[in-house]
């Protein structure tokens, strides 16, 4: 038996119909009843032109084919409903399947929505959809927005890198076409991990994947000591795991070892791998707090605070959720259990450097307009690195 395919919609005498279509162009048009008993469903099946289709026509006639599929208008009242009493910011993967669905409407459908939203102006086809889901996201305006993600050349490219002599140029040459592409430098490739100035760089396959490339950098930097103002060399290494899974090109962040380079190693890896078309970074966010808020344990790691703070997000774990006062748990509900919750205020921030521990499947988004862009976008604009 083929497939059925249903529609509905209203025609000019105000009855509401359901067609049955067999996909060989045989219709079965069925009168259901009064269109009036169903408002919603009468103002979304207009065509383009505001008008209905004639009765009995299967939802065809001279201007061209008039049936709207009004489950995609449900669905999209739906859709803007979850995302209006969702989480703050609202995730990209949401706004995303928003932004797909509503290319499937019909303009009449689109004009609707903005009209439910008081949104002016526009070519409905070219500008509502970009509209509506910025006005949802909380976002002012329509369209791109400069601080969507780390602007090109605020980190740029690490300068006087130095490659280790003894390193294999074929494994070197497999990673840059592999990962930056056929036209690809070095440098470049360097810029993605976050490489510093001066860093000395080795790159590897990794031990336990073939397919996948290591990438290792250290060196020493001037750090300023907060108690004597005296500048303070100290070193620093990190390293860095490249790989494609499923067509996306992902960087695990295996580890950092230093001080005072944080915010512009990882602010020129985003800028990076965002350009050079990376989907997402990764990391194990080590570390816990002392118990106290704003304080964590010294001698350990601070990346479960710090990362968080620069956009890196996971769930919070189990253990730390049961400790959470009732109004930051409510925050970390809102936002599906994730530790994005806690970073909207200084309090809930200092609560979870006080209290919070290792996160071990923390994720950087490296989507333009992304929660993980605009958090760190935030925290750059904090610090006057933009402005």
């Amino acid at each position: 038996m083929d497939e059925l395919i249903l529609n509905l919609y209203v025609c000019d005498q105000d009855h509401l119909h359901l067609v049955a279509s067999d996909g060989n162009g045989l219709n079965t048009d069925a009168l259901l009843g009064p269109a009036d008993s169903h408002p919603d469903l009468k103002s979304a099946c207009r065509d383009d032109r505001g008008r209905f289709a004639p009765c009995g026509s299967g939802g065809l006639g001279a201007a061209g084919r008039r049936i709207v599929q009004a489950e995609r208008m449900r669905k999209a009242r739906e859709m803007v409903a979850a995302i209006k009493s969702g989480p703050r910011p609202v995730p990209h993967d949401k706004i995303r399947k928003l932004a797909d669905h509503l290319g499937t409407m019909t303009n009449a459908q689109l004009t609707s929505l903005r009209n439910e939203h008081n949104l002016k102006g526009g070519r409905v086809k070219d500008q509502l959809k970009q509209k509506l889901v910025d006005h949802l996201a909380g976002k002012p305006g329509a369209g791109k927005h400069a601080t969507d993600h780390v602007p090109v050349g605020t980190f740029g490219e690490p300068k006087n890198l130095q490659w280790d002599r003894h390193q294999h140029q074929g494994v070197l040459k497999e990673a840059i076409a592999r990962y930056i592409g056929p036209h690809g430098t070095r440098e470049q490739l360097a810029a993605c991990v976050g490489a510093i100035d001066g860093s000395n760089i080795v790159v590897s396959r990794n031990p336990f994947y073939s397919n996948r490339m290591d990438v290792t950098f250290s060196g020493s930097i001037k750090v300023k000591n907060p108690e004597t103002g005296v500048m303070e060399e100290k070193h620093f290494s990190a390293n860095r795991t490249m790989r494609i899974e499923n067509g996306k090109k992902r960087i695990h962040n295996n580890i950092f070892e230093g001080e005072g380079a944080g915010v512009s190693m990882f602010g020129r890896q985003v800028e990076n791998a965002t350009k050079h078309g990376f989907d997402q970074i990764d990391t194990h966010a080590a570390g816990m707090g002392d118990g106290v808020p704003g304080v964590h344990s010294r001698g350990t790691f601070n990346g479960y605070y710090t990362w968080p703070r620069f956009g890196y997000n996971d769930t919070v774990p189990s253990s730390v959720y049961a400790k959470l006062p009732a109004g930051m748990k409510a925050k970390v509900d809102k936002h599906g259990g994730k530790v994005s919750g806690l970073m909207g205020d200084k309090k809930s921030r200092d609560w979870w450097m006080g209290h919070g521990s290792s996160l071990v499947d923390s994720k950087f988004d490296l989507t333009k307009g992304s929660y993980s862009q605009r958090t760190l976008n935030a925290y750059l604009h904090e610090r006057n690195i933009l402005k």
